[in-house]
């Protein structure tokens, strides 16, 4: 398998944007309601509204959760953990978001931004004097690092795979190992010149926060978002236990000629390579990955609670390509082209989407652990839940 189609999530992006263009805390996010929103009474279990779904098209399991400025207003999941076994997926199990982990990424460095300790226009050379103080990517910037148009390749060459597979070094370490690989590449494009869908960019961004807080990403993460937003149930690489006779979560699943799915054991061949962490490892109940997105919502309309309202809309804003700062902004046919900030992620055997509409207040997320072949399906889902919820709202089509 190669690189690129173990990071599906990205060409995904990719085909989405050229079809479009060819015609194309504890849980502090709700305690505070912005000025006229709807205040929560009861959430709504969607189990029922995905069963009849997921049952319809194969999937294994499937989870969504819709959400708005003021909280959670449903959530559910229906169908299997594993493919080949009965144990039902339950409301609240985790759920690989691949890519999505991009967007917790650029909200972390946008901490240490608004703390004084890091610039948007901070140059590589600078971030990172070793091993990019002499190196042809000395120029670019977090910003180009965080918008995909920094010049580095899309992924670590294929040779070095195999190496950080088996590394039993910590992740640091690995990841200022990477550095030094990517570093001696030739660049793709001058620095802000041309969008390239980088994980090697993000990984080499995480690298750079790593620097500056002398602690590790997942640390970082844990520490600077997971648990002021009471995130509880978020952590890092395939959900569940690493035995084939325990099916305690979810498991990712591998497309075999595009129909059949087989399911794939969580640990080191569960998913991406560990040390690309800030590019696509992050784990998560369905329910938590709406408040993520809830967070961002509220970010966006001024009632955010880890950043300034204009730090989470500089996070929202297209810096070319439709793509912004782990985030995409556009109008996706999927919510019928409304302006929609939201992205997707995928390690091949799972498959997440989150999004939210900041004019009709109201957002989405919904994962499957059906492979990349069940992109289709969410996008289905979230169209389906946008409409039924947005109509509740007396919106219009």
């Amino acid at each position: 398998m190669t690189v690129s189609t173990r990071f599906a999530h990205a060409p995904a992006i990719a085909e989405r944007r050229f079809v479009s263009r060819l015609g194309l805390v504890a849980l502090a996010i709700g305690l505070v309601a912005l000025p006229g929103a709807a205040q929560q009474t009861e959430v709504e279990d969607l189990a029922a509204f995905l069963k009849e779904r997921v049952e319809s098209v194969g999937a294994p399991g499937v989870a969504a959760a819709v959400f708005d400025s003021a909280g959670l207003r449903a959530y559910g999941a229906a169908g299997a953990r594993k493919s080949d076994d009965d144990t039902p997926v339950e409301r609240g199990d985790l759920w690989h978001i691949g890519s999505i982990t991009k967007s917790f990424t650029a909200t972390l460095a946008a901490r240490y931004v608004e703390r004084g300790g890091l610039e948007w226009d901070a140059a590589l050379g600078d971030l990172l004097p070793v091993p990019f103080g002499e190196s042809v990517f000395s120029e670019v910037t977090l910003t180009q690092l965080l918008s995909h148009r920094s010049g580095l390749v899309a992924n670590l060459p294929m040779r070095d795979f195999a190496r950080f597979r088996t590394s039993k070094e910590p992740l640091r370490d690995q990841r200022r190992d990477a550095l030094g690989v990517l570093s001696a590449t030739e660049p793709v494009s001058a620095p802000g010149e041309t969008f390239l869908y980088s994980n090697a960019g993000f990984i080499t961004a995480g690298a750079a926060l790593e620097s500056l807080a002398d602690r590790d990403w997942e640390s970082l993460v844990r520490r600077e978002i997971f648990l002021p937003l009471g995130l509880t149930s978020a952590g890092f690489g395939a959900p569940g236990a690493d035995n084939p006779g325990e099916v305690t979560q979810p498991r990712g699943h591998l497309s075999q000629d595009g129909k059949k799915m087989a399911p794939v054991i969580p640990g080191p061949f569960g998913d991406n390579l560990a040390m690309l962490g800030p590019a696509g490892t992050v784990h998560m109940s369905i329910s938590d990955l709406g408040r993520w997105g809830m967070e961002h919502l509220r970010g966006e309309l001024g009632a955010g609670t880890l950043l300034e309202t204009e730090t989470f809309q500089r996070l929202h804003r297209s810096q070319g390509d439709n793509y912004a700062y782990g985030w995409v902004d556009d109008e996706p046919e999927w919510v019928h082209g409304r302006h929609t900030i939201w992205h997707n992620g995928s390690n091949t055997m799972w498959y997440a989407l989150v999004a939210f509409v900041p004019d009709d207040d109201i957002g989405l997320a919904v994962a499957t652990n059906g492979s990349i072949q069940s992109s289709s399906f969410v996008h289905e889902v979230v169209t389906a839940l946008f409409d039924r919820f947005h109509d509740d709202e007396g919106g219009e089509e």
